[in-house]
């Protein structure tokens, strides 16, 4: 059982690899689109933390929040190809996102009606 496992997961690896290979433009889109909201994203994490978390880290967290957040959206706002890239990433994340939240609820309910 285990054998197949490792053999399935180094095919679907391998698989993944040449797949980033063959649409690396693809990939290198999608990676500049997700790298705003991301940024954004832990600098929002980053400045809860430092109003929530222990007193020593609050300098720390401000500082990094501030960077994170000063650079997500400079380059969400600042109009240049980092923006066209975020609004591709999200045009095509959020159909996905809507599926599997859509799929997720009703197994929920299936489940429930049981």
């Amino acid at each position: 059982m285990r054998k197949g496992h490792i053999i399935t997961g180094l095919t679907i690896f391998s698989l993944g690899l040449f797949f980033v290979y063959m649409n690396s433009v693809l990939v290198v889109g999608l990676i500049k689109g997700a790298v705003q909201p991301l940024f954004i994203l832990i600098g929002l994490a980053l400045l809860a933390a430092a109003f929530f978390a222990k007193k020593e880290y609050r300098t720390a967290n401000s500082i990094l929040a501030s960077i994170f957040l000063l650079i997500g959206l400079y380059g969400l706002f600042a109009g240049g190809d980092e923006y066209y890239a975020t609004l591709d990433f999200f045009n095509g994340f959020l159909p996905i996102l809507l599926i599997v939240a859509g799929v997720a609820s009703m197994i929920h309910g299936i489940r429930q009606l049981t």
